[in-house]
């Protein structure tokens, strides 16, 4: 998976979390665990690259064009 298809996903993930939150009214443990496990890594990879504000631009473009 390259790393713009996992910044993709864990984009998806912090969505649907965050979705989570909002109808329950709380964060629930086992999301923090998804979160720490999943996509902090993933974030954590990206920044060690340097062009990543083009690879946000270009997801943006993307996203905008569908």
């Amino acid at each position: 998976m390259t790393i713009h298809e996992r910044i993709n996903e864990a984009s998806h993930q912090i969505k649907n979390i965050f979705q989570d939150i909002r109808k329950a009214g709380k964060i629930q443990l086992e999301k923090v665990e998804v979160i720490k496990a999943e996509v902090v890594p993933v974030i954590a990879e990206a920044a060690k690259i340097p062009h990543i504000y083009y690879l946000f631009e270009e997801m943006q473009a993307n996203k905008e064009s569908l």
